[in-house]
């Protein structure tokens, strides 16, 4: 995978990392390279429920994904669940 990111003309087309690895200096590199080579369509952030239902405490890496608005400021960001309680 990571092979296949940083070559010329990445295969990957929907690839699935935890907030986690997106914290990573390493990972986040490879995101911002793709990204100034117009490689980067759309962020999806699924469990967005995580944060609302469990506090920040739960985990902090999800916190943490509010830093991909300033380093990716023109790929749309969508938060997404299919588990939110109502409230």
């Amino acid at each position: 995978v990571h092979e296949d990111l940083s070559s010329g003309k990445p295969s990957l087309r929907l690839l699935y990392v935890t907030p986690e690895l997106i914290a990573t200096p390493g990972f986040m590199s490879k995101l911002t390279k793709l990204y100034t080579r117009g490689l980067l369509n759309l962020i999806a952030i699924d469990e967005a429920h995580c944060i609302s239902s469990w506090g920040h405490d739960f985990r902090p890496s999800y916190r943490n994904l509010s830093s991909l608005r300033n380093r990716l400021p023109d790929v749309p960001i969508l938060a997404l669940t299919a588990t939110a309680v109502p409230k």
